[in-house]
């Protein structure tokens, strides 16, 4: 079993054995347990904590080439994709709530698509990694992961202002907010990838080449948020450069050859540790009637709302490759 698949569903039985437990009185840790989990700030440990250095490791082990000959594939599963398996997930799940009489707003419905809709890169990275997967099957589901990740963020961030915000939105406001963040942070990150490509480049030090990258993650990622950027596009634009072109003429040789092992340490840690997290939350649930329903729907509805993007953005790519073509042709 894939080591984060493994770890999650070790961390659901361990959570479903301890609520077991303290109702049959057999040893009490269920209080202690939850009030653990319940005091961690998720959004703060993901959004603000440890998806930075998710990225930019992410980032750090794309090839370039590879990614230039996969360009507009990437870019229409990694936007186009995303934001259809949003639109569709909350049509769709809005009209459910219509017809069995769930008062459920449509933009709700809208945030959870926004919120399900990126795919998780680590597990099936492996995956494909242990199927031993063509590399061009490799690079598009790499490169999709990482920068729909990034694309989706900034689209569940323009829909949680929609939502939540005290000014009415307009088309040009939300425009111009999806325009700074999802742009603002391809920029941003190219300069900071610059900005640490030459302080690195400045140093033969080993030990100070290596903790200038997590100066990325880290104070980077925190700039990007003061700047109203988003920090998750920019750390895998950064981490692409760091790795194409700070790897080759930037590091020392000895560096060189640490890089790779040091960020995919990191990685595992804070993977495990994150689904870890994920399956202890299981305790914090408190399951009613209509959770089981919307559960029941919204996993099938997922797997559509996937399965359909990917179709379709298949089909456009083929159809246009195909007029491109004729055009040549003739």
């Amino acid at each position: 079993m894939q080591t984060t698949i493994a770890i999650t569903a070790g961390a659901m039985m361990l959570s479903l054995l301890i609520l077991i437990a303290g109702q049959n009185d057999w040893f009490q840790l269920t209080e202690l347990a939850t009030e653990t989990v319940a005091d961690i700030d998720f959004e703060d440990f993901l959004l603000q904590g440890i998806l930075g250095f998710l990225l930019f490791a992410g980032g750090l082990g794309i090839k370039l080439p590879h990614l230039k000959d996969q360009k507009w594939e990437i870019t229409v599963l990694a936007l186009g994709a995303t934001l259809f398996s949003t639109f569709f997930i909350g049509f769709v799940l809005y009209g459910f709530c219509l017809l069995i009489g769930l008062q459920f707003d449509f933009i709700y419905c809208l945030l959870f698509g926004a919120l399900i809709s990126p795919t998780d890169p680590i597990a099936v990275l492996a995956i494909v990694k242990k199927l031993d997967a063509p590399q061009r099957v490799s690079t598009q589901v790499e490169g999709e992961s990482l920068f729909n990740d990034g694309f989706g963020l900034v689209i569940f961030v323009t829909l949680f202002t929609i939502a939540f915000g005290t000014e009415a939105p307009t088309v040009g406001s939300v425009t111009m907010l999806f325009l700074q963040e999802a742009i603002g942070g391809i920029v941003y990150g190219f300069v900071l990838g610059l900005v640490f490509h030459y302080l690195i480049s400045s140093t033969d030090d080993h030990s100070m080449e290596l903790l200038l990258t997590i100066g990325i993650p880290t104070a980077g990622y925190a700039f990007a948020e003061f700047l109203h950027v988003s920090g998750p596009l920019s750390m895998v634009v950064s981490g692409i450069m760091i790795g194409n072109w700070t790897r080759y003429i930037g590091f020392s040789k000895q560096s060189e050859e640490h890089l790779d092992h040091f960020w995919e340490l990191v990685d595992e840690f804070l993977n495990g540790v994150l689904f870890l997290l994920i399956g202890m939350s299981m305790l914090l649930f408190q399951f009613h009637q209509e959770d089981w329903i919307m559960m029941a729907v919204s996993v099938p509805l997922v797997l559509c709302a996937r399965y359909l993007s990917v179709a379709l953005a298949t089909w456009a790519l083929s159809a246009i490759a195909a007029i491109t073509l004729g055009r040549c042709v003739f």
